[in-house]
């Protein structure tokens, strides 16, 4: 991810003064200062095991080299004599307590963090609360996979291939092997045919890093801008494949499973998903309570806002369908997918025929000259229907004049309708949604047939 210079330097001064206020630190609890002090830590949280990792025993705050955010070199070390202090700004009172962020962070985490309690330390309300440049510090680099504090953010991490990919999942412990070097260990994504290329970004490595461990020297992990990750996972397709943040994932993109966990299903077993990575804090409760409004962090992932549509394809009860139906009932059709489409903002039927009330009883023989009973209407309201599709080539066939009513069935029982209407300008609209703050626009027309409709029949929209 490109970072602008200023935000580089920032986070390296950053890093040297909490540094410097760490030996001060030090130094006045040599002297046995009762300077009250905040010990709060943004913290990470996996999902799955973390990587062990060393705990200074001193409260000393270096950004690790290798764990750095984007663009930021580590601060050297400096000793007590030839470290030049930074005055404390005058606003913030001395005694105020103090802030550490953890710099293993990843940038897009890190950053947003700092600015924020740094901005909130400047205003009346929390100068008497918070800085994070003041000269006081009593406070260690700490990871800690607990689950105490209050949660500052849930970062989810997505696989993603390219969208024509087969393959639809995989397991935790393969990524992990190839995460380790072995490149065959996925080659699953591409039949089996050939090892497969990652691809993410400076972020999503550090996060990864935490997550599963340093990875191996490997030619098939390439490290790329955010920018250029979904076109270069596209040139090589089939042989390629990205780990992004949920909120990246793109239309071009195929969403694979982890461990079989699909991240697009609203009632995800996220605490069961193994690319997650929570930020806590940790504290002075009093404190905590005034400073997480401040810091206003969101997750990447927040079912509330998502939208989701489940599309049949094309549907017709006629023939053997209509036969079981009425062999086994109405609702026999729909009752091992109902739950897929009841749970999903919006069910989508592309319904082929026209409903009539002389249409003959169903035979397997039927041909190709089909409409449906309206009592068939049943197995639509059993599956929860929103929208229906009115591209089919079948509707004509008891002539255009079934077309009206079965659109005004539709209606009746409150559905949408889009790709056909009365007329040709009321099929060329398109049908406007909104799910959860997502706007949704459906369109359609129908390349063959002869039900087209004109500016005096209804029938489907023509290509």
């Amino acid at each position: 991810m490109n970072r602008s210079k200023s935000a580089s330097e920032n986070a390296l001064l950053l890093a040297k003064l909490f540094s410097w206020q760490a030996r001060l630190g030090r130094a006045r609890l040599r002297a046995r200062s009762h300077a009250p002090a905040l010990i709060l830590v943004a913290m990470l949280v996996g999902a799955c095991d973390a990587p062990p990792t060393a705990r200074p025993t001193e409260p000393i705050v270096v950004i690790p080299p290798t764990l750095a955010p984007a663009g930021v070199q580590a601060a050297p070390a400096e000793s007590a004599e030839t470290a030049a202090p930074t005055p404390a700004p005058s606003a913030t009172p001395d005694h105020g307590k103090q802030i550490w962020i953890d710099p293993v962070l990843p940038a897009d985490i890190y950053e947003p963090l700092r600015q924020r309690i740094s901005a909130l330390a400047q205003t009346t309300a929390g100068a008497d609360l918070m800085s994070i440049t003041a000269n006081a510090v009593e406070a260690a680099v700490t990871f800690d996979t607990g689950a105490d504090g209050v949660a500052v953010l849930t970062r989810t991490l997505a696989l993603a291939a390219p969208f024509p990919t087969v393959a639809d999942g995989i397991q935790l412990a393969d990524l992990k092997r190839f995460w380790g070097g072995d490149s065959s260990a996925l080659a699953g994504l591409t039949s089996n045919t050939i090892a497969p290329t990652l691809f993410l970004d400076a972020d999503t490595r550090a996060t990864l890093v935490y997550l599963l461990g340093q990875p191996a020297e490997s030619p098939n992990i390439v490290l790329l801008p955010t920018g250029d990750i979904l076109s270069k996972t596209w040139e090589l397709r089939p042989a390629a494949f990205a780990i992004v943040p949920f909120d990246q994932l793109d239309v071009r993109y195929k969403l694979i499973t982890l461990d079989g966990i699909n991240l697009y299903e609203r009632d995800a077993d996220m605490a069961a998903y193994p690319l997650s990575l929570r930020v806590r804090m940790r504290g002075d409760a009093e404190a905590l309570t005034r400073l997480a409004p401040a810091v206003g962090l969101r997750d990447n992932r927040d079912p509330g806002k998502m939208a989701i549509v489940a599309m049949t394809g094309v549907t017709a009860m006629v023939r053997g369908t209509a036969v079981r139906m009425e062999e086994k009932g109405l609702t026999y059709p729909g009752e091992q997918i109902r739950g897929w489409l009841t749970s999903a903002d919006i069910a989508h039927i592309s319904n082929e025929v026209s409903f009539w009330e002389k249409c003959r009883p169903p035979s397997r023989n039927d041909g190709v000259v089909m409409c449906s009973n309206p009592k068939y209407m049943e197995l639509l309201r059993y599956v929860g229907t929103d929208i229906v599709e009115l591209t089919g080539n079948h509707t004509w066939d008891y002539g255009a004049d079934k077309l009206i009513p079965t659109i005004e069935f539709y209606e009746k029982e409150g559905w949408k309708v889009f790709g056909g209407g009365r007329n040709l300008e009321e099929s060329r609209k398109p049908t406007l949604i909104t799910v959860n703050g997502n706007k949704l626009a459906f369109i359609g027309c129908s390349y063959f047939g002869a039900n087209w409709a004109t500016d005096r029949y209804a029938g489907a929209t023509p290509c």
